[in-house]
């Protein structure tokens, strides 16, 4: 039986790293998460997810795509000068409901909501966003 952990009202804010192409506030491999109410402030990457190989078909929510590893239910994403991206794609599909994003002062005039991890060709499953 698989079961999605859910965090509710989650905060991470002012994440960055030695290593740029490292510093994420969330990175699932191997499980599926669903956040509530989550607030995301100046982080260089919100979130990025890898697939879970053994349950493919697994749903984090009713209304998910089968296989998408995160969901976010009213949530904030508010950028700044750390941030790159809200969500990197890599073969781990991500769920975006009733949620909100704010470009903040400070951040770069190369910021995208979503963009590819390179390293996987940018081949990834999709980010959905609804509501």
């Amino acid at each position: 039986l698989f079961q999605t952990n859910v965090f509710e009202d989650f905060c991470a804010a002012h994440i960055d790293g030695p290593i740029a192409s490292e510093a994420r506030a969330i990175w699932t491999s191997g499980g599926y998460i669903h956040f509530k109410r989550a607030i995301f402030y100046n982080v260089r990457v919100a979130a990025a997810g890898m697939p879970e190989l053994s349950s493919g078909c697994f749903r984090i929510l009713d209304e998910s795509p089968p296989g998408f590893v995160m969901a976010f239910t009213e949530s904030l994403f508010i950028s700044g000068p750390f941030s790159e991206t809200f969500f990197q794609l890599y073969d781990g599909g991500i769920q975006v409901l009733h949620s909100r994003w704010i470009f903040g002062e400070g951040t770069s005039k190369n910021f995208a909501v979503a963009k590819p991890k390179c390293a996987f060709g940018g081949n990834g499953n999709p980010v959905y966003l609804l509501g």
